[in-house]
């Protein structure tokens, strides 16, 4: 049934914004290592999960058609720019490593996700084997080391200085932490920033293809017949 009243109408826009926030943060985040995929062979997922969201989000506004326009333009973009900035903040942490948090028998407890300046370093290593207690300093002490370069030669570091050292060519020195030397470790440069460049376009596209839709009305066949059906069976004169 659509709903013809004009201010109930409006009032939807939130809620397929909120439907696409929702499921948009987890798929964003999803992208942040699919996206990586090497041939811009994530550029595919980007599309095709973004086209769920899309349709999650007209799924929710079906019902209230036609949405304004203009409004349902705000809704897609800034659910593009959630996903997207949401993937890019996934793979900040994908490359310096973060901790996810597990409750057990123990209680609350932290569990390490290596990111990638850890496996470079860990590699560099070969077949040594560390204990415990190692392999605790050596993932602790390379993040550290690599959140300093970030704040020292891109600041103001952090996400933001990410964003600057991932769009070069520039190697970091990540302290090797169990010994004295470092090993280099380098951002792809213009490979990184034209996949993240694709990613946003694909991502826009496929969310406003499916959203736009909700700005057309209901098909007038199918409220013919639904009139026809409300209104009974002919009167034989």
């Amino acid at each position: 049934m659509t709903d013809t009243v004009p201010h109930r109408r409006a009032g939807r826009v939130p809620i397929v914004l909120l439907a696409g926030c929702a499921l948009g943060v987890p798929v964003g985040w999803l992208l942040a290592t699919l996206a990586a995929l090497p041939f811009y062979l994530g550029l595919f997922f980007c599309l095709l999960f973004c086209l769920l969201v899309g349709a999650t989000m007209y799924r929710s506004g079906r019902s209230a058609r036609p949405l304004p326009l203009p409004a349902l333009w705000v809704v897609g973009i800034a659910v593009s720019l959630v996903i997207w900035a949401t993937s890019l903040f996934g793979e900040y942490c994908n490359v310096r490593g973060y901790n996810l948090y597990t409750y057990g028998a123990g209680g609350l407890r932290p569990y390490p996700i290596i990111g990638d300046v850890q496996k470079a370093v860990r590699g560099s290593f070969r077949y040594r084997s560390l204990c415990p207690e190692e392999t605790i300093r050596l993932r602790e002490g390379v993040q550290k080391g690599f959140l300093d370069q970030l704040r020292t030669r891109y600041p103001p570091g952090g996400f933001l200085g990410f964003l600057r050292w991932a769009m070069t060519k520039q190697e970091l020195p990540l302290p090797r932490v169990l010994s004295d030397s470092t090993e280099p470790f380098q951002a792809q440069g213009v490979v990184w920033t034209v996949r993240v460049g694709l990613s946003l376009i694909f991502i826009t596209g496929a969310i406003l293809s499916q959203v736009l839709g909700l700005a057309q009305p209901p098909a007038v066949e199918n409220d013919k017949v639904v009139a026809g059906t409300d209104a009974g069976p002919p009167s034989v004169a």
